[in-house]
């Protein structure tokens, strides 16, 4: 009775024992592999050929949505963005901020009963993502990429005066939120310590706000050209 009581003990302990090691050696191999990656993706981003880049450019924004939550029966807006953009070859972060007015005549929504109002809309976004290259970023050569990144904003909306509003406000305003995805091109050129670069690009902008107690949608297709140094 004893022997088999020390016997099923033992088994117990070492049944415990491997599954501490078990779960030791799991840990220690995750921590090692989230290392591998994070030094494989530093030296990927510091590689050589890249270099930080200051942006300015002037957009178009074609916006996209459903009749009466979105500005998409109104004309494109029109804006200035700015953008830094980090050290790298093939993976290089970026930041940016973008200011957008659109002025125009469409339906909103009250309640029920469709208005057509002459509106104002002031947009302050302000986004962190990446651009990813097929081919280094290089100093004097053109280069393609794919971006992706998420945003955030302000957006200010009012109405002329002297319309029939019924039971809209006369303004409103919201901070919202989204994603984007884009692609574009870059032409460098390079002399001694100078650098400039001419840019082209279309990003889609999947974009919320909430604007007249309702749901909108403020994003979009923009597209932009500018200079980088």
């Amino acid at each position: 009775m004893n022997i088999n009581f020390y016997k099923f003990s033992i088994s117990h302990v070492i049944f415990n024992v491997c599954i501490d090691v078990a779960g030791y050696l799991r840990v220690q191999i995750r921590n090692v592999l989230s290392l591998a990656i994070l030094l494989l993706l530093s030296q990927i981003a510091v590689a050589e050929g890249g270099f930080i880049t200051t942006r300015v450019g002037v957009l178009q924004k074609n916006f996209t949505g459903e009749k009466g939550i979105s500005f998409a029966e109104s004309k494109s807006g029109y804006g200035i963005e700015a953008a830094m953009l980090m050290d790298g070859s093939f993976f290089v972060p970026f930041v940016k901020s973008r200011f957008v007015n659109a002025q125009g005549s469409q339906i909103f929504l009250d309640s029920t009963t469709e208005r057509t109002l002459t509106f104002g809309l002031y947009q302050v976004d302000f986004e962190v993502g990446a651009q990813l290259y097929i081919i280094p970023r290089r100093k004097s050569n053109t280069s393609v990429y794919f971006s992706v990144s998420g945003l955030g904003g302000f957006s200010y909306l009012n109405f002329a005066a002297s319309q029939q509003m019924g039971n809209l406000a006369a303004s409103d305003k919201s901070i919202g939120g989204g994603y984007a995805v884009g692609c574009g091109a870059e032409v460098f050129s390079s002399s001694g310590m100078s650098k400039w670069s001419i840019f082209a690009e279309a990003q889609y902008a999947a974009y919320t706000a909430s604007l007249l107690g309702q749901k909108f949608d403020v994003g979009g297709l923009s597209l932009v050209l500018g200079v980088g140094w």
